[in-house]
This record gives C-alpha cells, structure tokens and sequence, in this order.
C-alpha cells in the first residue's frame, strides 16, 4: 500500500503542513510514495538512500525547513560515528548507558541494532563515498564517547577525514535524485476506516 500527501485541493507540498482538517474524506494527495519520511537529517536521508540501495520501495521525505536550513540538528554537528567493534560489548555499552530505560527496549530490536551498528564505519564508507578515521574532538576514539560507562573500551566514536557525515549522506541523496519537499512539516497521520496509516497531512 501506498502512503500519502494530503492536502486541501491544492498542489503545493507546503499545503500539508497547514491543512485545517483531516483530508482523509476527500481521496486528495499531493503525492504519493510507498515511504513517507519525516526529516532530512542523516536518519530521514540516510532512510531514503537505503530504501534506493535495496530496492524497498518509492520515498518522499518531508522537511519543515527551507531548502537553504534544511537537516536539523544533522547539518549543524561534525556528524561523529557511533561504531562499536564487538556486538556483545555493544549491548554492554548500551544497556548501561540507557540505564532503567533499558527495561522498555525490545531485546529483539536490540540484538538487531547491536548486529547492525558493529558495520556502521564500513556500511557509511561504502555507500557514500567517504572515510572515517578516531574522532579527535571532543572524546577519544578508543574510549568511546562516554568512556566510563561499562562496555566504552567496545565503542570507538569516528569522524569524517573531510567535511561531516550529514553532508556525505546529503550528497548521496542529491545524486540519486529523491524526492523531497521543504517548508513541509507533517502534522499528523491519515488513517482510513479500518485505523491503517495511509497518508500524511
């Protein structure tokens, strides 16, 4: 199924951000893609980039800013890598550093991350175009970035040898020509009779 942009009648993406009422009565969409993305930092990019990379399907990201202040927090910050080198001492760091938190998380999705995260540096670097090295500012590389909690000696941080992460990813983007559309915030979810997700106004 696919999600949607709804809006008033209108064709302008920014429409979205200020319809008044839900659109789901009328069937109208902006536009339409099997993803709808909410953001265009390195999480909302990096997503549309992987759905392209695998093939999982058409994507529209949303962002609230301008063109000119898109990326959020992601555009202002040297974007420093997060990748442990041991999945065990990656759930050690983790679950410490979320503390009573972590009675909420799904072990699970946890194992999941924990696989996943160990290939952060290698999956950035082959995908786009980039290279890491030990982040120099602000923590050491080989202590993690908060290196006393539990587990930091598993959790090298990384930066980029030029420019910074959201920009690598950014540029990705750009080359494979997603779509995306700025002054766009979402407001809510539009859901059909039965409560599925269909759209976002």
């Amino acid at each position: 199924a696919s999600a949607a942009l709804a809006a008033a009648g209108t064709a302008c993406a920014a429409s979205v951000a200020r319809a008044a009422s839900p659109l789901s009565d009328t069937g109208v969409w902006d536009d339409e893609a099997d993803i709808i993305i909410c953001g265009a930092g390195c999480a909302g990019l990096a997503a549309a980039c992987t759905a392209s990379f695998e093939s999982l399907g058409t994507t529209i990201n949303l962002e609230a800013a301008p063109e000119e202040h898109c990326g959020g927090n992601s555009a202002a910050t040297m974007g420093v890598l997060f990748c442990p080198n041991d999945v065990d001492g990656a759930k050690l760091y983790q679950s410490n550093l979320n503390g009573f938190y972590h009675n909420f998380m799904d072990e699970e999705i946890f194992d999941v991350w924990a696989h996943d995260i160990v290939i952060n540096k290698d999956w950035m670097e082959e995908n786009f175009d980039c290279e890491y090295e030990p982040c120099k500012i602000g923590t050491a590389g080989v202590e993690g970035e908060f290196p006393t909690i539990p587990g930091a000696e598993f959790c090298p941080t990384y930066q980029r040898t030029e420019g910074t992460t959201w920009g690598a990813i950014k540029a990705k983007f750009d080359e494979l020509g997603l779509p995306i559309y700025y002054d766009a915030r979402a407001m809510r979810l539009v859901v059909n009779d039965d409560g599925e997700v269909v759209g976002v106004e």
